[in-house]
């Protein structure tokens, strides 16, 4: 396709290597406008679709996940998975095109379990023991660990590199801060005269 593409701009007076650059370019653009358009395919589809099947159903939980934006966000996943795989089509972007869009389908996949996690926490507080026994505290905890994971795959899917060693020098990085905090524990405080009033 992009040799193809390449010999056509070349017949417009563009010169070879321009022409190949330019080519790879022209296919990124209009992959990029394919999938928005199939991200828009995929909305319309959750939109009137999916909004028919919650309505009619008795069940409360698929009407949370619903509103929560859950199916909305997953609906973003096929357009970048179909520019990803496209990737190959543009010799010289292939890299770079599929790193970003790696990290963008963490991401997007990322926002989707967060919303997930929010009707998950919606739908336990329509239960009675949720006044005795919330569980809010702990889908916050869940969403942060969530973004830290989701960051490091993010780093990892740019930097190429697997996301176990990212993992393992944030741990290593904690045990040596927590270390020092042990082995000193609030001495450069306590030093200042106020310490001792």
């Amino acid at each position: 396709m992009v040799e193809d593409l390449g010999s056509w701009l070349t017949t417009l007076g563009i010169q070879n290597s321009n022409a190949h650059i330019l080519a790879q370019i022209l296919i990124l653009i209009g992959l990029a406008i394919a999938g928005l358009l199939l991200q828009q395919l995929f909305h319309i589809i959750v939109r009137k679709g999916l909004s028919q099947w919650v309505e009619q159903t008795e069940t409360l939980w698929d009407d949370i996940f619903y509103h929560s934006q859950f199916f909305f966000r997953l609906a973003t996943i096929p357009s970048l998975v179909l520019l990803y795989f496209s990737a190959v089509w543009m010799p010289d972007l292939t890299g770079w095109t599929q790193r970003i869009t790696l990290a963008a389908i963490v991401f997007v996949s990322a926002r989707a379990f967060e919303a997930a996690l929010t009707a998950i926490n919606d739908i336990y507080d329509d239960y009675e023991i949720a006044k005795s026994k919330p569980i809010k505290g702990y889908i916050q905890v869940g969403k942060i660990l969530l973004w830290l994971f989701t960051l490091i795959l993010i780093v990892s899917a740019l930097m190429q590199s697997s996301p176990l060693l990212l993992l393992g020098g944030l741990g290593a990085f904690s045990a040596v801060f927590l270390a020092g905090v042990q082995r000193h524990p609030l001495r450069s405080v306590c030093q200042r005269p106020i310490c001792h009033q």
